[in-house]
């Protein structure tokens, strides 16, 4: 388990450095992200999309293993004011509910398959971690949080992305 946290801490420090480098972590809103699990490199993907304080939404979607193009595409929007504004008021809730209850994680995660995880960050910029592998207690807060992540990413952002990312041989 504690490798999966590596992994997961690495693949979170690369979506905020190659595609929020304008931000730190204090002016992040929150970034969710999902993998493939492993496949070889025709069928593996993965995508990251970070919202900013600002109301910039990066989306990053790679094929295969590479994190660079043409591996992968990325696309800036902009959250219009009134939907910045939702989005803070929706995750507000969220984050105070994590901060007081942090979501446990299995303590024996599956072996294969992919994963979707999640950070929020607290109004001081702490990151309150969503783990790919929730207790079954958790897993309804983790889902609910994430799709409202899902519900706030620009509409056609991730096809996008996915439409001009190469997949490797």
């Amino acid at each position: 388990m504690k490798s999966y946290h590596l992994f997961a801490a690495l693949t979170l420090s690369c979506a905020f450095g190659l595609t929020a480098t304008s931000a730190v972590a204090g002016e992040m809103l929150a970034t969710y992200s999902e993998n493939s699990g492993t496949l070889p490199p025709a069928y593996a993907w993965h995508y990251d999309v970070t919202f900013a304080a600002d109301g910039t939404v990066n989306t990053r979607y790679c094929k295969g293993y590479g994190d660079t193009a043409p591996d992968c595409a990325t696309r800036s929007d902009s959250l219009p004011a009134d939907k910045l504004a939702a989005l803070q008021a929706a995750l507000a809730p969220i984050a105070a509910d994590l901060a007081a209850n942090p979501v446990a994680e299995l303590n024996e995660p599956p072996v294969g398959g992919g994963s979707t995880t999640a950070q929020i960050f607290d109004t001081a910029g702490a990151a309150l971690m969503l783990p790919p592998f929730p207790t079954e207690a958790d897993a309804p807060r983790t889902a609910a949080a994430i799709d409202v992540l899902r519900a706030f990413t620009p509409a056609g952002a991730l096809d996008d992305t996915k439409s001009r990312a190469v997949q490797p041989e």
